[in-house]
């Protein structure tokens, strides 16, 4: 072939490939271009879904009237439009519309002046439902995440953490052999709280008054499990672990640590511990309430007639009521006098309780003003997201008719008959008591308290807590206890009394 044929083949071939290879070129391009203009179509429909869910949040905030639980549904619903973006993975799509949630829910909080409105994720809902039929679930745990440390405030009866002997003043140093500093605030809680179901173990620096060797750590091995709450406790624990109900001669004590389903039952087998008892000392300390009903049968216990408290609600725009009233049959003796011990802890539920025996003068008051949190909640489920707690009502005590001004007629906060201060000095010693009085018998050992010879734990809990010393005192003083039930509550103004 002439020399001349051969370069213009090579020319022509040449001028293919490039012709191809730009075709391709342009091809890619073209594809680049398309997926470009579809992530920015996604992005704009992503934030045109975020501008949807802010106007439906600023409209639901602003409007005139109360916003209620089917509009917070609504938002739920705008919010979780969110997830379908292609452009996320599920996980991103969750904590979008988690956070969201969050978000949104605290800023309505804010604007409706609601200190408690919340938005509990999906792996805590089940939890608070179950919680509040009585059921526990995870390793019986309450701790604080503070400073790198997390410190064990409380521990559930027949919780796992109790039967392996853990107690509140116990310090959390490791998570299976992880510093405590070095996990994830969010990732150490979900773990103390036994959300997962494998078996943690926990390093821990032991509270005061523990025995525990030179160092004073030791190493527990929990497993998640399910148990059933003890919200009625006694004063201490006897050798064989049952609780002693006895406070001294002629008087009982019971403290309920929250309201649940089975609280009125534990109550009442408490109450059958102690038939010869002239006095009561009930203690709602630290107590932070529950579902209205069960706090109503509670009351109902003590009180044979009128009505306990009422619900005040907003429905349609109007106020809706729902009452709770005491019935006689199957109640504890009228005779018994009753002292309710009660601080800045006691909230919602339990401070409606103490409010209610003091206002149909069925008790007396010791210790320091309630926490004021006459709120009622509502629990609002969203699908698989969750639920949103919202307030929805408020507690009324005795009956009183709201009428024009509510809240002249509401309590804000409930406010002891004989103010006592907790201890200060003392403090130690008395959460070592109650620490070793609430134990299971032999988990873990205690230091010896060297009590004198004759006397009991429920002695030394009894020295050291000087509102429990008091309330003691006031019921074995008769003539007292009487001129101060039948007084006015000091909380209310007696122009307002029926």
């Amino acid at each position: 072939m002439p020399k001349r044929n051969l370069i213009f083949l090579l020319i022509v071939a040449a001028v293919a490939g490039g012709a191809v290879w730009l075709f391709h070129a342009m091809q890619l391009q073209h594809r680049r271009q398309l997926a470009q203009q579809q992530a920015e179509l996604a992005a704009m429909a992503e934030m045109n879904q975020q501008m949807r869910s802010t106007l439906l949040a600023i409209r639901l905030l602003t409007r005139e009237g109360e916003t209620t639980a089917p509009d917070l549904e609504e938002l739920a619903r705008e919010i979780d439009r969110l997830r379908r973006s292609r452009q996320l993975t599920e996980a991103q799509r969750r904590r979008i519309t988690e956070g969201g949630l969050r978000g949104m829910v605290e800023v309505f909080g804010e604007v409706t002046g609601d200190p408690y409105c919340r938005y509990v994720p999906h792996d805590g809902k089940a939890a608070i439902e179950a919680r509040m039929m009585g059921h526990g679930r995870g390793l019986g745990l309450r701790v604080t995440l503070r400073g790198g440390q997390a410190l064990v405030t409380h521990v559930l009866g027949g919780s796992p953490a109790h039967r392996e002997g853990l107690v509140p003043g116990d310090r959390v140093i490791e998570i299976n052999g992880l510093d405590i500093v070095d996990i994830d605030p969010a990732a150490a809680r979900r773990r103390l709280n036994g959300q997962a179901d494998d078996p943690v173990t926990l390093t821990v620096l032991r509270a005061p008054g523990v025995k525990a060797g030179a160092t004073r750590v030791q190493q527990v091995r929990l497993v998640p499990k399910e148990f059933e709450v003890e919200t009625v406790r006694g004063l201490y624990r006897d050798a064989e672990g049952r609780w002693v109900y006895r406070l001294s001669d002629g008087l009982a004590y019971v403290r309920i640590t929250e309201f649940v389903e089975r609280t009125r039952e534990q109550l009442e087998r408490a109450c059958r511990r102690s038939p010869q008892a002239q006095g009561l000392v009930l203690d709602l300390r630290d107590n932070p309430g529950g579902r209205p009903e069960f706090a109503a049968q509670v009351a109902n216990w003590f009180l044979s007639e009128g009505e306990i408290f009422r619900i005040v609600s907003i429905k349609d725009a109007k106020p809706e009521q729902k009452a709770y009233a005491a019935h006689k049959e199957g109640t504890y003796s009228q005779d018994v006098r009753l002292a309710v011990l009660i601080d800045g802890e006691t909230a919602s539920a339990a401070e409606i309780v103490a409010g209610a025996l003091r206002v149909h003068h069925r008790a007396v008051l010791i210790g320091t003003s309630t926490r004021g949190k006459t709120r009622v909640q509502s629990m609002v489920p969203i699908s698989d997201l969750g639920m949103i707690v919202v307030s929805t009502g408020r507690f009324y005590l005795g009956g009183e008719e709201p009428g024009e001004n509510p809240q002249a007629f509401s309590v804000e906060r409930i406010a002891p008959d004989r103010k006592v201060a907790p201890p200060s000095a003392a403090a130690e010693a008395l959460d070592q008591a109650r620490a070793q009085a609430a134990a299971v018998p032999g988990k873990p050992q205690f230091v010896d308290l060297n009590l004198p010879e004759g006397e009991t734990l429920g002695d030394e809990l009894l020295r050291c807590d000087p509102q429990l010393s008091v309330a003691a005192e006031l019921l074995r003083t008769e003539e007292l206890f009487h001129r101060l039930r039948r007084s006015a509550p000091p909380w209310l103004n007696t122009a307002d009394e029926r």
